[in-house]
């Protein structure tokens, strides 16, 4: 596509949108100048960006073109993000002077055209802030809001994060400004998550924030939900990722709009769709299998939080696979009433409940909801049996995770005999995830984790951290109920 091309796209983008009663904005995190680095001296080598007077002008005067070009754009964000300079006062000023001062520019010049511009907490000085932006936050047309990243880059872990502390809330109510909260899912990329219950304890925990709350955003970083491009059923091939994870993107848009919305809602919805099955059956196969792994997120995103620490479908960072050292060494998130991995091998609990017992009540209800999908066929139904491979493939990786958890706690506790056990037992259930997964998809190359060239890609280190201890393959998965701790 030429440009001409791309901008008649994006217009009509906007305007469809508009049309449809959405608000469209853009947000820009970092400082990158592709297309123009290295003429007329602009530049975005990390140092030099931030006072580079030509940079500086250059992406003021885009910031107008881009206002002057969209009609239809209603706001934009920026951050003190990626590829800055490590002073954080030069970025400050860098971000004033470009993105603030084009909107200003533009305002004054349309004062009939309403603007919003959100600046997110990110290595960010409220001082500062105010005193680089106090002219756009004094006119009428521009509404100047803050962001903040929730739940960091998980939000399936704590449902209520404490993260926000009273240095954010306290300049937006003594300067009367509303902040928008970031949600970041960068675990399911490739499953459907649900569980209602979950949801609803996540969107009351932010309902009950503050005035100052103006709403909340949510998607991944690393993952763009386009058209579904690593599906190897044809069925799911080629759609839109909102049909194919239609009943994760249904509970927060339903749960989001009502916090109140009934279970019934969902139910209903599921006995129109799959009419082959029980609804209820399958509603409470769908939540039993969803709500280990914000269990296990809330048990080790106080260290593991980043979306380049952990990917949960693939227990992998951005460079490597995460083994059971780092889990043991996992802090809880904050605010959390659980004890983490190493406290609960050292006995110190102080009233939180034992990780032993969240791997439990993680093993217990996947295989509840195993147990309920085995009554299940989806005759001739394939949305329905690729739903069905769904709940099974995120029940084998909560039993993995399960044993996972376990084999951590005893190797922190020095117990190596009842660790290989666990280990062995969970590497069973990760070659069931990875088989059905490999059947079912393709890998692909991430933007914030490692490349997953396969979902057999792990196996080797799975089987390693048994063998490690003294493991003899073959193993077999333990179906005996989980002892409680």
């Amino acid at each position: 596509m030429s440009i001409d091309e791309k901008i008649d796209f994006m217009k009509k983008v906007m305007a469809y949108s508009k049309s449809r009663g959405f608000d469209f904005y853009l947000v820009n995190w970092n400082i990158w100048t592709d297309g123009a680095t290295g003429k007329y001296g602009i530049t975005d080598e990390k140092m030099d960006a931030a006072t580079s007077e030509p940079t500086i002008q250059y992406m003021r005067k885009c910031m107008i073109t881009l206002l002057e070009t969209y009609p239809d754009l209603d706001g934009f964000g920026i951050t003190q993000g990626e590829h800055m300079s490590e002073d954080e006062h030069a970025n400050e000023k860098f971000l004033a002077r470009t993105f603030g001062a084009g909107v200003v520019d533009y305002a004054k010049r349309h004062p009939n055209r309403k603007f919003t511009f959100i600046h997110r907490w990110h290595l960010a000085d409220f001082t500062e802030i105010k005193k680089g932006f106090g002219e756009l936050m004094s006119l009428p047309n521009l509404n100047f809001e803050m962001s903040f990243k929730y739940s960091l880059a998980h939000m399936y872990a704590n449902p209520v994060p404490e993260r926000m502390q009273d240095t954010h809330v306290k300049p937006l109510v003594e300067n009367k400004l509303d902040s928008w909260l970031t949600v970041r899912n960068d675990d399911f990329y490739y499953h459907n998550w649900g569980s209602p219950d979950f949801a609803r304890a996540y969107v009351n925990g932010i309902i009950g924030r503050g005035d100052w709350f103006s709403g909340f955003y949510m998607g991944s970083d690393g993952f763009s939900p386009t058209r579904t491009f690593f599906s190897k059923n044809p069925v799911t091939q080629g759609l839109l990722e909102i049909q194919r994870q239609w009943y994760m993107f249904k509970i927060w848009g339903r749960i989001s709009y009502n916090p109140k919305t009934a279970d019934s809602v969902f139910k209903n919805h599921m006995a129109l769709k799959y009419p082959e099955v029980p609804a209820g059956k399958l509603f409470s196969a769908w939540d039993k299998a969803s709500s280990g792994l914000p269990k296990l997120g809330d048990l080790i995103t106080g260290t593991l939080g980043r979306d380049n620490q952990w990917w949960p479908e693939a227990c992998q960072t951005s460079t490597a696979f995460l083994t059971i050292a780092d889990f043991g060494d996992a802090k809880v998130t904050k605010g959390s009433k659980l004890a983490s991995i190493a406290d609960t091998a050292a006995g110190a609990l102080d009233g939180r409940k034992s990780a032993y017992l969240v791997a439990d009540e993680m093993e217990s209800d996947a295989k509840a909801a195993l147990a309920l999908i085995e009554t299940m066929s989806p005759g001739e139904n394939k949305n329905l049996g690729v739903s069905l491979n769904n709940l099974r493939t995120m029940s084998y990786l909560t039993i993995y995770y399960a044993y996972k958890v376990r084999g951590a706690i005893q190797v922190k506790g020095g117990e190596r005999v009842e660790a290989r056990e666990s280990l062995g037992t969970a590497y069973s259930w990760w070659t069931k995830y990875s088989n059905l997964m490999d059947s079912m998809f393709h890998g692909m190359t991430m933007a914030r984790s490692l490349d997953l060239p396969d979902w057999h890609a792990h196996d080797a280190s799975v089987l390693k951290e048994f063998t490690d201890l003294g493991g003899i393959l073959p193993v077999s998965s333990n179906n005996n109920p989980p002892t409680q701790r």
